[in-house]
């Protein structure tokens, strides 16, 4: 509901004018009208995204209009029937609204909006030429960088993937475990653990040279175990 027109302030602030004369303009209509219009788009913060009807809505709350606070529906690049792209506006996010036929009731949320105090999540001011980041409130983040040629998916504890121009590294936080694909064929696993490979069936070949050394080994099997070789030494 639309605050009472007693309760919505009259009084124009001195200097706020230019973009934000259609907002004032609209507390002077509300005096006169119970349907305020707004033209053109104004600026919003996010109250709630629980919406429990399931209609992709956000809550929010006008600061220059105190007492309305309506649901509005979310722009998304792809919204389809159980499909689309799903990236909501948190609570305390600024955002931007349009308004179905200027009725400040009817809000549409078309973006966030960065401030002084709600940074980008680019670091560098040269990021903005070179990166493209998505990153959630917690953490985690997908980040792709054209200057070197590389994406990376990060958990918020810090364990990664990265795809770069030589190759794919998969590793955890920390760098205690990691297995590293180069773009020249190579295979690498290491751990400051165990590693172990299960399976029914495990099979290791090589086209040219094995070599398997550490400070202690054993080679069991249950049934038979074969050794064979063309020449076979054993110390």
């Amino acid at each position: 509901m639309c605050a009472d027109r007693t309760d919505v302030p009259t009084a124009r602030p001195p200097g706020r004018t230019g973009m934000f004369e259609p907002l004032f303009d609209a507390l002077d209509d509300i005096h006169e009208s119970d349907s305020p219009r707004v033209t053109g788009v104004a600026p919003a913060t996010v109250v709630d995204n629980l919406d429990l009807t399931g209609a992709g809505r956000v809550q929010i709350r006008y600061a220059w209009l105190p007492g309305v606070e309506p649901w509005a529906r979310v722009c998304a690049t792809v919204a389809g029937d159980g499909s689309g792209v799903w990236f909501m506006p948190q609570p305390d996010d600024e955002v931007l609204v349009a308004f179905r036929n200027g009725d400040v009731r009817e809000p549409y949320v078309l973006g966030g909006l960065w401030t002084m105090t709600s940074r980008p999540p680019a670091a560098l001011p040269t990021d903005s030429i070179t990166k493209r980041v998505i990153r959630t409130p917690v953490g985690h983040e997908i980040a792709i960088d054209d200057l070197v040629q590389k994406l990376t998916l990060t958990h918020t504890l810090g364990h990664a993937i990265e795809i770069a121009a030589d190759g794919i590294t998969l590793s955890v936080a920390g760098g205690a475990a990691k297995i590293s694909l180069s773009a020249s064929g190579a295979v690498t696993i290491t751990g400051t653990r165990s590693v172990e490979v299960t399976g029914l069936d495990v099979s290791v070949k090589a086209g040219n040279g094995l070599t398997a050394n550490a400070t202690r080994a054993d080679i069991r099997a249950a049934a038979t175990c074969s050794i064979q070789g063309a020449l076979v030494k054993i110390n």
